[in-house]
């Protein structure tokens, strides 16, 4: 790792790549043995030959039924465990709704769809304070581990079990939650959550994942046999000594999640593209990892998240099928299963845009024992609908901030702890312009928890200090703006408010608004991809967080909004531009892609790799370059924009490594740094800052 000291406008930090981990605590879930890895496979090839044997021509009574939306799903019970200290706290119930409906949201595409409900109409609160902070190895004094005794004291048998506990050890070390693979055994019917990452729209999904027979995406990455891990290659057939594709029996087993080399190399990368060199990052062929960052199996938490077909299928496919086995010492559907409540219907109310931005969903409650309530959404009358929300018992609001604009979108609710019973009726509205949805806060920043600074280094700067609270949390700096240019790097820095009793540090979240459509987030073809520039946190007893943004290739030259979005760092990382957190602050500020001159282009905007030119921003003074080839063979040029030469001293440091050296200090600036190697020759553009 690098690091380097960067001065921004007379303020000294320490800069470097960062070590990404998963939201707060890792998965415990175990990787696959070699015996699971086998039973899959072998499960897999029967069931596909099973599915492709039967006759799909024949006509049965349930195909010729009439159609409803709903046809074909199947529908799953959870049993909420929330784990309380003192009667108080625990995972909130609003919380755990949202959740469903996000859980939801992925599975609903699984196979013929899953689904989840709430059992019962209450919730099972663990009081005993011996399970709040949970360690699943821990052993009482007649040797039963706290797992053995929070699911033989709480579970049941007739629903999927989760917990969700104030922080949980598994075997020993932090997670933010566990799973296990389907099988017959009742000890697979169980899920363990940490409720401080319960509700950021991706442990859940994650973690029900594993409870379909999903693995990591980088499972058996770090295999110390080698031939135990996976290939980049999809090829079954190479030229040469190359080897072929083993992504059907190797990594998650599975060939349309790009292999994942995490645990061999801890995936050291700036924001959410990978930074380090091809060679550090290549396979047994010498082929470069590009795994997927936003898939829900990985750890990389940047972008939409998402789960790949075959995730999916898997899913939907022989997973459902494991999950739904007679022989199981635990029933998850049919009559046997807990069933949903009968709950009267809620009145859905005429949906209508609300100000701030966005589509204000209303009813009615009906009912006295709802467990809360889920709101979904289409884009057609006809579905499917994707849940976008939830909410706690007796509340009867809900505003859908991501849209977009020339789209019509369909809403309906229903309780949290029924399947399709008590669903309102759907009502529609179309959007006609383009509005900027608002990122709001239930406290904001009026406790300590505002942006004070935020700074971006880019072709011109962007210097915004002192800025105060928000009101609401929320302050439009979008009269502010940074030229920058369309695919390069810009070092940033946001430092928190501070007062008397000190400071909270805060996750942070920067977003452009590239399609123009107001949501930071997505397209009308694709509203639920990603339009973020960075994920990250400040650490623990640091005021101030630094790093770089990538401005997106190919964007047009004219004016692109961005948000800088916080939370309390407690809270976990800041997924969505605009949904509601409880402390933290947002501001939106202008970059300028300019016209870029055809003299500049090919100096400054086809910059390559595989050399590296660190530090960058530099003080001016010395440089490091890192090349592909012997560095004693390699020639360094450095000149200013214009074209004027610059004399220095170059020095190999080693095979590969070269120090470069001006003659006098270079001023404020920019320069052009052009490393000739092997009959090739890499472009690097230096930013001197002061």
């Amino acid at each position: 790792m690098i690091n380097f000291t960067l001065r921004f406008l007379g303020v000294i930090f320490l800069m470097g790549q960062t070590l990404f981990t998963y939201g707060q605590y890792p998965c415990g879930t175990k990787p696959l043995s070699d015996i699971q890895r086998l039973s899959i496979l072998k499960m897999r090839r029967q069931y596909e030959q099973a599915r492709l044997g039967a006759d799909t021509t024949k006509k049965t009574t349930d195909s010729l039924k009439a159609k409803t939306l709903d046809d074909g799903v199947t529908y799953f019970p959870i049993r909420a465990h929330i784990a309380r200290k003192n009667k108080k706290g625990g995972f909130s119930i609003g919380e755990l709704n949202n959740s469903i409906a996000v859980t939801n949201r992925h599975f609903r595409v699984a196979g013929k769809g899953i689904q989840f409900y709430l059992a019962g109409t209450d919730f099972d609160f663990v009081d005993d304070s011996t399970f709040y902070d949970y360690s699943s190895s821990k052993k009482d004094s007649l040797g039963r581990t706290q797992e053995k005794l929070i699911t033989g004291r709480y579970g049941i048998r007739n629903a999927i079990n989760i917990y969700f506990l104030n922080s949980i050890k598994a075997d020993g070390s932090e997670a933010g939650g566990y799973a296990y693979f389907p099988d017959t055994t009742y000890a697979t019917n169980h899920v363990f959550m940490a409720s401080r990452q319960s509700n950021d729209n991706l442990t859940l999904p994650h973690e029900l994942g594993h409870y379909f027979q999903l693995a990591h995406t980088f499972d058996s990455s770090a295999d110390p046999d080698t031939a135990d891990r996976e290939l980049v290659t999809r090829l079954k057939i190479e030229k040469g000594k190359r080897l072929l594709a083993n992504c059907e029996t190797k990594g998650d087993l599975l060939c349309d999640t790009p292999a994942d080399p995490y645990d061999r190399v801890k995936a050291i990368f700036s924001g959410c593209a990978y930074n380090l060199p091809a060679s550090k990052m290549a396979d047994a062929n010498g082929d470069a990892f590009d795994p997927q960052m936003n898939n829900i199996m990985a750890y990389f938490q940047c972008g939409a998240f998402m789960f790949t077909g075959g995730q999916l299928n898997v899913m939907g496919g022989l997973a459902l099928q494991k999950r739904l086995n007679p022989d199981n010492k635990y029933t998850v559907n049919g009559p046997a299963a807990w069933q949903p409540t009968v709950v009267k219907t809620p009145l859905l109310r005429k949906v209508k845009l609300a100000n701030p931005g966005g589509v204000l969903i209303a009813w009615a409650d009906s009912s006295t024992n709802e467990t809360g309530f889920l709101i979904e959404r289409a884009t057609t009358k006809n579905g499917p609908f994707l849940g976008i929300g939830g909410v706690q018992p007796n509340d009867t609001l809900f505003t859908d901030r991501n849209i977009v604009a020339s789209q019509t979108y369909f809403y309906r609710v229903k309780p949290s702890n029924t399947t399709t019973a008590a669903y309102t009726k759907i009502d529609s509205i179309k959007i006609d312009s383009i509005q900027i949805c608002a990122p709001l806060y239930a406290v904001g920043c009026s406790e300590g928890d505002g942006i004070n600074t935020f700074i971006l280094k880019a072709e011109t700067i962007l210097n915004n200090q002192k800025t105060g609270c928000g009101t609401g949390g929320f302050r439009d700096y979008s009269t502010l703006t940074a030229t920058v240019l369309s695919g390069r790097k810009y070092p940033f820095l946001v430092s928190v408010m501070q007062d008397t009793t000190g400071f909270y540090p805060q996750s942070v979240s920067i977003w452009i608004d590239a399609n123009r459509d107001g949501l930071f987030a997505g397209s009308v073809v694709n509203p639920d991809s990603s339009e973020m520039l960075f994920q990250g946190k400040m650490a623990r007893g640091f005021d101030s967080l630094i790093d770089t943004i990538a401005i997106p290739k190919g964007l047009k030259p004219g004016s692109y909004r961005i948000r800088v979005r916080t939370q309390r760092a407690t809270f976990g990382l800041v997924f969505s531009p605009c949904n509601t957190y409880k402390y933290g602050e947002a501001e939106d500020y202008t970059l300028v892609v300019p016209n870029i001159p055809a003299r500049l282009s090919a100096e400054i905007i086809a910059e390559n790799i595989p050399t590296e030119v660190y530090p960058n921003p530099s003080d001016g003074q010395k440089l490091f370059v890192r090349v592909p080839t012997d560095a004693k063979q390699t020639v360094i040029t450095l000149h200013t924009l214009t074209g004027q030469p610059i004399s220095f001293q170059q020095q190999p440091i080693d095979a590969n490594l070269l120090s470069v050296r001006p003659n006098q200090k270079l001023q404020t600036g920019m320069y052009i740094l052009k490393a000739h190697s092997a009959n090739k020759v890499y472009t690097h553009k230096i930013i001197v800052t002061e």
